[in-house]
């Protein structure tokens, strides 16, 4: 029948990628349509199109200013978080798993309300640039568990067979992992950083 065929095996290899984009997209979208609402409070549906928002984020200073500190803090915190995340993953023998590792992981499972509500009254008690930089720590700490587990899936059995032959061949430790652990990293490492970074990006 059309609804075996639909939720079967060739349709649900349709459907699952559809109902997947749409649940990551959509929220996207949503927040474009609502970027172009005249409003200061936003509300759905969006009556009228304006580009308001827009100029303010370029004419005023108190705009550009909040969006490029923003910025700069999310790509440090991500650049963090990728390099304690990797720090970790190498510690990791193949199989093992530390008792550490629940503690590097509990941070994707804290609500980041009660995370900065934590950190509110302590970050409130510094000077403006120890606050700056315990954000970005913080921004951190919750974004190595996904950098953590992006970097794993690199961080396989084939990974350490192929660091054992370069070394098999005559490299040294160092030239192994330049020349062949690291640029198989990359990828996963870009992944993290984007993912954390957004992450902190996300919560202000």
């Amino acid at each position: 029948t059309a609804t075996t065929d639909l939720f079967g095996g060739q349709g649900m290899r349709r459907v699952v990628p559809f109902v997947a984009a749409l649940l990551l997209l959509g929220p996207l979208g949503l927040t474009v349509w609502l970027a172009f609402s005249p409003d200061a409070f936003f509300s759905l549906p969006v009556q009228d199109a304006s580009t308001r928002w827009f100029g303010l984020a370029v004419g005023d200073e108190r705009w550009r200013g909040a969006l490029l500190r923003s910025v700069w803090m999310a790509g440090l915190s991500g650049l963090v978080a990728v390099g304690l995340a990797l720090l970790a993953g190498l510690s990791i023998r193949q199989g093992e798993k530390p008792w550490w590792l629940v503690a590097l992981l509990l941070p994707a499972c804290i609500p980041h309300a009660a995370w900065a509500m934590g950190l509110l009254a302590w970050v409130g008690q510094l000077p403006g640039w120890a606050g700056v930089w315990v954000l970005v720590l913080a921004h951190a700490v919750l974004g190595v568990p996904v950098a953590f587990l992006v970097l794993r899936l690199r961080l396989d059995g084939t990974h350490h067979a192929l660091l054992a032959t370069a070394r098999g061949l005559g490299a040294g430790p160092v030239a192994a992992w330049w020349r062949v652990g690291l640029p198989r990293l990359v990828p996963a490492l870009a992944v993290g950083f984007l993912l954390s970074g957004t992450l902190a990006l996300h919560e202000p």
